[in-house]
């Protein structure tokens, strides 16, 4: 479900055109190795050229133009890696890592202004539910305006605005749900589809 918002998200902004940026480039090779590893967390028989095209949030044919000869994107589907517990661990780790670097991708665009759309509305709404739960991979003490901020990619005050009230932003800092296996795989799930709602 957060996943679904985060790419309805993204696909109400402006695609993104023209010779790619390093930071670009960088996540798109970070995401080729992830995708031939089977690493990612999407789902079977997606092709490299969708992912990216998701991912870096621009038109396929960008990728084609960027990625020809020699290191043109493959057109098999994608292949999840073997389900043993070590390489299960080692996928959670990567994702996080290309989630990091996604935010890192877009801190350097234009912060977001004005009134919020529905589906920014919508991931809002997720993440708080998922960070009063503490199911989010945020350091504790993060304050939930701090890291709805990095999500939504605003000003924080566009958030106070927002968020009034009955509504108010907690002023509590983060605190990691309880470290049982059940609950540990619950927030292992949320911060995937978190992840994937924020491309």
């Amino acid at each position: 479900a957060l996943a679904d918002q985060e790419r309805r998200l993204a696909s109400s902004q402006p695609l993104q055109k023209g010779k790619m940026t390093i930071e670009e480039e960088e996540l798109a090779e970070a995401t080729i190795l992830a995708f031939e590893r089977g690493m990612l967390s999407c789902p079977p028989g997606t092709t490299l050229r969708q992912y990216l095209a998701k991912t870096l949030h621009c038109d396929p044919m960008r990728l084609t133009k960027k990625f020809k000869g020699d290191k043109s994107l493959t057109k098999c589907g994608f292949k999840p890696c073997k389900q043993t517990p070590e390489l299960l661990e080692e996928a959670q780790c990567v994702r996080a890592a290309l989630a990091d670097q996604e935010r890192r991708l877009a801190s350097s665009q234009p912060l977001q202004k004005g009134k919020m759309t529905i589906e920014e509305e919508e991931l809002a709404e997720a993440t708080i539910l998922a960070f009063e739960r503490g199911m989010l991979s945020c350091p504790p003490g993060t304050t939930l305006r701090q890291y709805l901020a990095k999500t939504l990619h605003c000003d924080p005050m566009r958030l106070t605005k927002k968020f009034k009230g009955d509504k108010s932003l907690t002023k509590c800092g983060f605190k990691p749900c309880k470290q049982t296996p059940e609950l540990l795989e619950e927030a292992q799930c949320v911060r995937a589809a978190l992840a994937d709602q924020e491309r």
